[in-house]
């Protein structure tokens, strides 16, 4: 079911917390698009970047990737959890809960599904890599920092699935 935006509306108004992620995104979105000031770099607290990678963004979101869990089994959407994700200019640092961390370089995303009214963001890689899903009310950060990284300039000042934004 597409959400449109009298359904996100209603949402947001029932939750001022999905509300609040929302214009933020939208905030996220016109600055970038205008080329407005530059984003402040976060601190990575204890994750060590790489050399002149940057923290852009660290935001609590859910986590999913798409495994079969045994030999036999179609892929799901498994190893659902809460995490924490940093978006840098590299890519994406996750932490997971046992305190493994994961990197997802931009440089190996071989698609991208942009779903920011669905709150939804997810990426495919080369090589092995299983795709990755992020849910919940931080996607449309997700969405419009990758879509940034991932696409043409035009694309991003053009784009469908982030014209909601606007």
């Amino acid at each position: 079911m597409e959400v449109n935006k009298e359904t996100r509306q209603a949402v947001a108004a029932s939750d001022p917390i999905a509300e609040h992620y929302w214009q933020v995104a939208r905030a996220l979105y016109r600055t970038l698009r205008c080329d407005g000031p530059a984003m402040e770099t976060l601190d990575p607290g204890p994750i060590v970047l790489r050399r002149d990678e940057h923290v852009y963004l660290h935001l609590p979101t859910r986590y999913a990737r798409y495994t079969a869990i045994e030999d036999g089994y179609p892929p799901a959407w498994n190893v659902q959890q809460s995490v924490d994700v940093l978006v840098t200019t590299d890519g994406l640092i996750v932490t997971l809960r046992d305190g493994d961390v994961l990197r997802f370089d931009w440089e190996r995303v071989t698609a991208f599904h942009p779903e920011p009214t669905r709150w939804t963001v997810t990426f495919q890689f080369d090589g092995e890599a299983s795709p990755l899903r992020l849910r919940g009310y931080a996607a449309p950060q997700f969405c419009v920092y990758a879509t940034l990284q991932l696409r043409s300039i035009d694309y991003f000042l053009t784009s469908d699935p982030l014209s909601p934004l606007l």
